[in-house]
C-alpha cells in the first residue's frame, strides 16, 4: 500500500491502481479463492499463475513452483516464464532463474518484469553492468512505472551510488 485515501488504497503489487479497501483480501483468502477456481477448472492457467505469485510471496516456494509448472504446460508465455524465473531466483537457483528469464524475454523483449528480475539476478551474480543495462531497458520501456525506478534505486543504494539512487527515487515519486 503506497497511499491511503478515504475508503481506497493505491496498491503497487506489480500493477498499480486504486482499490476499494472493502475489496482487499489477505494472501490466505486469495489462495483459497484461487484454489476454488482451479478446482472448478484445472486448465485455468491465470489462476495457477496468480496462486503461484501468492505462494511465492508467502515463501511457499515448492508449491509455487508446482503451480507455475502447471501453468506453463497450459500456456507457455513470457509472463509465466518470468514468474517461474522469479520463483527460481527466490529459491537461490540462479541457473534456472536466468534460463526462464531469458526465455521470457525471447518471447516478449518488452516484458519489463522479466527485465527487472533478470537485472536482480545479474546483480546477485556480480554482473552490475549487465544489471544496470536491464534496469535501463526496463525504464525505457515503461518510464512511468514507479516500481521499476524503486528497484533501480535499491540497486544504486547497494552500490553506495547515492546520487544515482536519489535521481531514480525522484523519478519514482
Amino acid at each position: 500500500i503506497q497511499v491511503k485515501e478515504k475508503d481506497r488504497l493505491w496498491l503497487d503489487i506489480g500493477r498499480c491502481g486504486w482499490v476499494d479497501s472493502a475489496n482487499i483480501a489477505t494472501l490466505e483468502e486469495g489462495d483459497k479463492l484461487l484454489s476454488q477456481r482451479i478446482e472448478q477448472n484445472p486448465e485455468d492457467w491465470e489462476a495457477l499463475e496468480q496462486r503461484s505469485w501468492i505462494r511465492r510471496c508467502q515463501e511457499k516456494l515448492d508449491t509455487a513452483l508446482a503451480d507455475i509448472n502447471a501453468a506453463l504446460r497450459i500456456y507457455p508465455s513470457s509472463q509465466v516464464y518470468a514468474q517461474r524465473g522469479a520463483i527460481f531466483r527466490r529459491k537461490k537457483d540462479g541457473k534456472n532463474a536466468m534460463a526462464d528469464l531469458e526465455r521470457a524475454l525471447e518471447l516478449n523483449p518488452a516484458n519489463t518484469w522479466a527485465l527487472v528480475c533478470r537485472a536482480e539476478c545479474f546483480d546477485e551474480l556480480s554482473q552490475p553492468d549487465r544489471a544496470l543495462a536491464d534496469f535501463s531497458a526496463a525504464v525505457r520501456a515503461e518510464p512511468n512505472e514507479s516500481s521499476i525506478w524503486f528497484c533501480r534505486a535499491a540497486f544504486f543504494i547497494e552500490k553506495n551510488e547515492f546520487d544515482s539512487a536519489i535521481a531514480a527515487l525522484d523519478v519514482a515519486i
